[in-house]
C-alpha cells in the first residue's frame, strides 16, 4: 500500500512535507561535513564542528542548517570571515530534492530509496 500526498488531508500533507523539507536540508548539512572531513581525511563520526579558518568550536545554533547562515549572514560568529554559499546551496538543493522525491512518490519505500541516492550522489559530487 502506497500512501500519496493527495490521500491525506492537506494540512497534514504540508505538515509531513515541511518535517522532509527540514530532513533533507539536515542531510544536505550532513553532507556538507561529510565531504569536509573525508577530503581533510578526519572522522566523520567524531568531533564536534568548528569553523575552518579560526578552527573555534560552532555551538548548536550555528548549525541549524539555512537559518544559522542567513541569521549570520554568510559569516563565521567568532572570526567574521565568509563562509561560502556553496554549504547554504547544498542545504536548498537537498531540501528541494526530497520534497520532490515525496511529492512525486507518496511515503512510500521507494521515496525512501530515491533519498538515499540523492544523498549519496550529493556527497560524490562534492
Amino acid at each position: 500500500m502506497t500512501t500519496s500526498l493527495f490521500d491525506i488531508a492537506p494540512a497534514l500533507a504540508t505538515y509531513l512535507l515541511a518535517l522532509v523539507a527540514v530532513l533533507g536540508a539536515c542531510m544536505g548539512s550532513f553532507m556538507n561535513c561529510l565531504a569536509w572531513r573525508l577530503v581533510g581525511g578526519q572522522s566523520v563520526l567524531s568531533g564536534r564542528s568548528y569553523c575552518p579558518r579560526c578552527k573555534e568550536q560552532l555551538s548548536a545554533v550555528d548549525l541549524i542548517p539555512i537559518v544559522s547562515w542567513v541569521a549570520l549572514r554568510g559569516r563565521c560568529r567568532h572570526c567574521k570571515k565568509r563562509i561560502p554559499v556553496r554549504y547554504v546551496l547544498v542545504e536548498i538543493v537537498m531540501e528541494a530534492v526530497f520534497v520532490a522525491i515525496v511529492f512525486v512518490y507518496g511515503f512510500t519505500v521507494q521515496a525512501l530509496a530515491y533519498g538515499v541516492l540523492a544523498c549519496i550522489l550529493c556527497g560524490v559530487t562534492m
